[in-house]
């Protein structure tokens, strides 16, 4: 018998913004200028488009089999043993991502705030959180995510504000300065590091 674990659709919203919104700042922008150069806004508004896609393609898989997680999905779809073939895909690409952004985290962090902190140091205080949070529980972590999201919302805000002085027009130009390889590429790096990566929150839309 599965556990009885139920969080409540605000708050799956409110997580799914955060795990979104928390990686995509940090690694994206760096990522896709590495191509696009002054013009990473025009692929990362076809990749929000693109996403909205994607999300409404998880949103029909998860109405689809709304007793099923992803693993259980994984092998409906696929068969038994292909299912658990396509399943440790995901949690390896889950577990590498979680990584890497474990990494990235405490690398801004290291070079931006706690410079004299080690970095060794501030990724094993991350990860301690995120044990203690794993095992609480998702109705626990649900909660958290609803009590700091205004909190969050509120910094963001006040950073976005507080960059708005520095924005210069003519950092943009040449406008419109793109070709299609680049601009594919940059796309696809903006899906990979947000929408792409929705497929492990599948395992939490039987539980709203």
């Amino acid at each position: 018998m599965k556990p009885v674990v139920k969080i409540s659709t605000i708050q799956f919203r409110m997580l799914v913004m955060l795990y979104t919104i928390g990686s995509t700042i940090v690694i994206a922008p760096a990522a896709m200028t590495v191509d696009s150069k002054q013009t990473a806004w025009i692929p990362a508004i076809l990749g929000v488009v693109c996403g909205f896609v994607l999300v409404k393609v998880y949103i029909a898989l998860g109405l689809l089999f709304k007793d099923k997680n992803l693993i259980e999905i994984n092998e409906a779809v696929f068969g038994k043993y292909l299912g658990k073939g396509v399943s440790c895909l995901f949690v390896t690409s889950t577990v590498i991502t979680c990584s890497r952004i474990v990494y990235y985290v405490g690398s801004f962090l290291n070079t931006h705030i706690m410079m004299e902190t080690p970095l060794i140091a501030i990724h094993i205080i991350f990860m301690l959180v995120v044990v203690f949070g794993a095992r609480l529980g998702l109705e626990t972590i649900a909660r958290c995510c609803e009590i700091f999201f205004p909190w969050f919302i509120g910094l963001l805000g006040i950073f976005i504000f507080s960059l708005t002085p520095q924005m210069k027009v003519q950092n943009l130009m040449p406008l419109l300065d793109i070709h299609l390889k680049p601009l594919t590429h940059s796309v696809f790096i903006f899906l990979s590091i947000t929408y792409f990566t929705f497929a492990p929150l599948m395992m939490y839309f039987l539980f709203i």
